[in-house]
């Protein structure tokens, strides 16, 4: 007499579904591509979604896609990580509200620490009466600052657009980039 166990096993027939996904990975103009087969579409989507919400530091970026045998992936435009806060004028309101409200307070009041004046104009029309009077206080409480985390703080924001921008959660106006 032979023991059940409580493990059922399925048959696989033929050839198990895999779903190909390519990788770009960049610092400034310099790109390598991988591709890689995983088995299953759930598994190749929550690949695609980490790899995408990867904040990487120091001018570096990666973007992940799901694609069909033999596609690469077109990105329309370079990453902008790396580029400066003016940036965030080449965006509309709503593009700017969904990025406020992926930002921590204070990297924000950071990055704005010597921000031109349109960018933080821009910035405080899409925040309620009450948070633009908190971050401009934040602001002119702020003391020296070093440039260098400024710029990482601005750094981090043009990143956090790109991924935005590279997911289609938001649009960045064209003519930045011609």
């Amino acid at each position: 007499m032979t023991k059940k166990t409580g493990v059922k096993k399925r048959a696989v027939s033929g050839k198990a579904e895999k779903t190909i996904v390519r990788t770009l990975y960049g610092k400034g103009d310099k790109v390598t591509e991988l591709s890689i087969n995983l088995f299953g579409e759930d598994a190749a989507k929550r690949y695609c979604q980490n790899t995408n919400a990867l904040q990487l530091r120091g001018g570096k970026w990666t973007h992940a896609a799901i694609v069909e045998e033999g596609d690469k992936i077109i990105i329309k435009r370079p990453p902008s990580a790396g580029k400066d806060i003016t940036l965030l004028n080449h965006l509309d309101d709503r593009g700017i509200q969904k990025t406020l409200r992926t930002l921590d307070a204070f990297t924000l009041c950071l990055a704005l620490k010597n921000a031109p004046k349109a960018v933080r104009d821009k910035v405080f029309r899409n925040m309620s009466k009450q948070a633009a009077e908190m971050l401009q206080e934040d602001l002119d409480y702020m003391g020296p600052v070093k440039a260098s985390r400024v710029r990482a703080a601005q750094n981090d924001i043009a990143a956090i657009v790109d991924t935005l921008a590279l997911n289609g959660e938001i649009e960045i106006i064209d003519e930045y980039f011609v």
